[in-house]
């Protein structure tokens, strides 16, 4: 059985669990009290209570899988792989509900320890490269979707770039890698933001649409509708598309007009690219 001191300190992190439970600003300081608070067990447990104990935490982790209770699971894993550190599966696991419930600097630490061993990983240095994006840790992210985008050839890879360049603000290279998605022969269905809160599109249809909206942005709308136009072509039902063309037409009909920047040299020669393409019979 857990001494007096384990069982009071089980029942603070249970406590504690709870009121986290949907607050993830306080997700983060409760992993790091719970990961103190394995360390203080640790110390007062008997090789017998280890043992049990041990089992103990496998069986409520494995219920909590069950029950999908990610918060209580990632109590029970912390108690399992302090025993065990070694044990990668569970390393493994820890990582992905750490990333998975937005504990994100755990998660990756983690991710990127297991993937230095195990580079072919490909689920896991996905989840990684998604909570760099997040984090801000770009060139990191970057790299590996290169890398799984080049082993896999997968197109959500690419969409996946290029929201990257989107975020660090490289028009250039965003609309780089909108073509690369749009030039190849395959293609696939990501999720799209829609009234309902999330869509699944055609991958095609999305970079379209994502090109039609930077242009939007840039205050070209001839050649935002185009590509919005364009989108609905691929996919009809494009809700996005829909109501941006909508939104459009509005607009011209009101006399308004999106307000106008400077753009800069490197723009101005994506669009002049564009428009040779567009003459030339591409797209």
């Amino acid at each position: 059985m857990l001494g007096v001191k384990s069982s009071l300190m089980v029942r603070s992190l249970l406590k504690e669990l709870y009121v986290c439970r949907n607050q993830s600003a306080r997700m983060q300081k409760f992993i790091s009290f719970v990961m103190v608070a394995v360390t203080l067990t640790a110390c007062t447990s008997t090789s017998e209570e280890h043992g049990n104990n041990g089992n103990r935490h496998l069986s409520v982790y494995k219920q909590a899988v069950k029950a999908k209770d990610d918060y209580t699971a990632i109590v029970a894993l912390n108690y399992i792989l302090d025993r065990d550190s070694s044990n990668t599966e569970y390393t493994d696991s820890l990582a992905r509900l750490y990333m998975r419930n937005g504990v994100f600097e755990a998660g990756i630490k983690l991710g990127e320890k297991l993937l230095n061993d195990q580079p072919n990983n490909d689920v896991l240095m996905e989840m990684v490269a998604e909570s760099q994006g997040i984090t801000g840790d770009y060139t990191n992210a970057v790299k590996k979707y290169n890398k799984l985008y080049e082993k896999n050839h997968n197109l959500v890879y690419l969409f996946q770039l290029a929201k990257i360049e989107s975020n660090r603000n490289a028009p250039e290279a965003y609309l780089q890698r909108l073509d690369q998605i749009l030039a190849d022969s395959g293609t696939t269905l990501v999720e799209f933001p829609s009234v309902q809160g999330a869509q699944m599109v055609d991958i095609k249809a999305a970079a379209y649409y994502l090109k039609g909206q930077l242009y939007f942005n840039m205050g070209n709308t001839n050649v935002a509708t185009e590509y919005i136009k364009k989108a609905l072509a691929v996919s009809p039902d494009f809700q996005a598309a829909q109501i941006g063309v909508q939104q459009i037409k509005e607009m011209s009909q009101s006399g308004g007009a999106q307000p106008q920047r400077q753009l800069s040299k490197a723009e101005l020669d994506q669009l002049q690219y564009e428009q040779y393409l567009r003459q030339q019979g591409g797209r």
